[in-house]
């Protein structure tokens, strides 16, 4: 195969995969903004050819030392354009990060596998390494918010404090086995142990449950909130506010009634934000300050004082 052909073969083929790599990441981060992948492609292509050619006809004597100086470069610029469609730095900048590291492993293996001398393949190693560490710490979702806090109000907006309950306790709260009365599981058990922030109810009993959820951005929005399987947009709430990026989102529960499991437990799995005036969501998650592993709300129809061992032993 003649040595130019086989140059322009490999300069396309480092290009397809580029862009493969890049776009998968994106998509990885839930971005499946039409723009942004566009954005990517066209960046990609007119960076990655400028930079193969040189490479291949004009730095190929120090390939190693160009190749992270051009990368850094790429770097970036595809941060600038992110920047310009996303409308957040940081964002921008883990994304183009995770990018890069990702292409530049994969471009690093790739010649590893087809270079014999030892130390210049030594040294692709600890880049590829170095890249892949980078990677892995970078490659993650970007936080758009948390849902703060949970709180219980009557329909006078009398505030009711709440307990926080372990699940298992009450699912089964009469059981009388040594480990529960004690406060303690048993260590081998498989089931993760989640705790409820809850309340003494009566079955006829009507409550307002008050979220508190604090956006990382201005420009976002709720658009929904996830609980039991059940979405509840916006103008389904009972109420609802923002101030500045803080948000008060509330439901009403009228004329309470139970099962004989005697604990109504309502799991807040997660929150729609939409993004950026995009039509894609990203979900924010429930995080309360010194209790993280709550996981909802739950409404007790029995005497809550029966679980006081276990309430001071979570708080």
């Amino acid at each position: 195969m003649p040595i130019a052909f086989r140059n322009i073969v490999g300069i396309l083929a480092a290009l397809i995969l580029t862009i493969a790599i890049e776009v998968i990441v994106i998509l990885f981060f839930k971005k499946r903004s039409k723009k942004l992948i566009i954005t990517s492609v066209i960046v990609n292509f007119v960076t990655n050819v400028i930079m193969n050619v040189l490479l291949t006809y004009v730095f190929h004597d120090n390939y190693i030392f160009y190749l992270v100086v051009f990368e850094v470069i790429i770097f970036v610029i595809e941060a600038c354009a992110y920047q310009v469609i996303l409308k957040h730095y940081k964002d921008s900048f883990i994304i183009s990060l995770a990018c890069n590291s990702a292409s530049l492993g994969v471009v690093i293996a790739m010649r590893i596998i087809f270079q014999s001398n030892i130390v210049h393949n030594t040294i692709l190693w600890l880049m590829f390494i170095l890249t892949s560490l980078v990677t892995g710490i970078f490659q993650l979702q970007p936080t758009y918010g948390e849902i703060t806090s949970i709180h219980f109000y009557t329909m006078d907006y009398e505030e009711i404090p709440g307990v926080f309950i372990q699940d298992y306790v009450l699912e089964d709260y009469d059981y009388q086995a040594t480990h529960l009365m004690s406060g303690r599981t048993v260590l081998n058990s498989p089931s993760p142990i989640h705790t409820y922030y809850t309340i003494e109810a009566d079955e006829g009993d009507s409550f307002i449950v008050r979220f508190s959820i604090e956006l990382e951005r201005a420009d976002d929005s709720l658009e929904s909130l996830y609980i039991n399987h059940v979405d509840y947009d916006v103008d389904e709430l009972y109420a609802f506010s923002r101030d500045g990026t803080g948000i008060t989102a509330e439901i009403c529960y009228e004329n309470l009634t139970t099962d004989v499991l005697g604990a109504d437990m309502y799991h807040v799995s997660y929150a729609n934000i939409h993004v950026d005036g995009e039509t894609e969501s990203e979900r924010i998650y429930l995080h309360m300050i010194g209790h993280s592993d709550v996981v909802g709300y739950c409404f007790f129809f029995g005497d809550i004082s029966d679980l006081a061992y276990q309430n001071n032993r979570m708080t």
